[in-house]
């Protein structure tokens, strides 16, 4: 939830597995603290957990889609120690299948099937103010102009 907040975030992809669903607590706790965030249901029973990133994930690594950071330390209130997110996730890689954790391997996975929304370029907003070299050309301009036309300023009534 904390980082749902910190990060304004407006979709959450969430694994729903088999006959338990526990969206419905996750959009009561929205609810509660009026989050509003968009829960979107990854379905994952076709295919185990090691078929996935086998038939998913090594492809993709082997074809150079993903790129890690070189470091990605975060604290861990459950371990109470700062950990590097990227050692863990390589080690997960190298003692695949093998290795006793494979969550975050799994999580990339999933990743795969969320459609992914790259944010607008910014445009660059014009400089609208009003400078004195600015106010003197219009100023010029409106001279030029009445000098050409001295009736143009003027309006007049049509008939009626």
């Amino acid at each position: 939830m904390d980082l749902i907040k910190r990060y304004k975030i407006r979709d959450v992809g969430w694994e729903k597995i088999g006959l338990s669903n526990d969206t419905f607590y996750l959009n009561k706790r929205f609810k509660e603290d009026k989050i509003n965030c968009v829960i979107h249901e990854i379905i994952s029973h076709t295919q185990s957990k090691n078929d996935r990133i086998r038939d998913i994930l090594v492809p993709q690594y082997a074809r150079g889609e993903w790129l890690w950071p070189r470091e990605r330390v975060h604290f861990s209130k459950f371990h109470v120690k700062n950990i590097d997110m990227v050692e863990e996730l390589k080690n997960e890689f190298l003692q695949f299948p093998h290795g006793s954790h494979d969550d975050m391997l799994d999580t990339q996975t999933f990743l795969s099937q969320i459609s992914i929304i790259h944010p607008e370029e910014e445009k660059k907003a014009e400089n609208n103010e009003l400078t004195l070299g600015k106010y003197i050309k219009i100023k010029e301009d409106r001279i030029k102009a009445g000098k050409r036309d001295p009736w143009g300023g003027m309006n007049f009534a049509g008939r009626i």
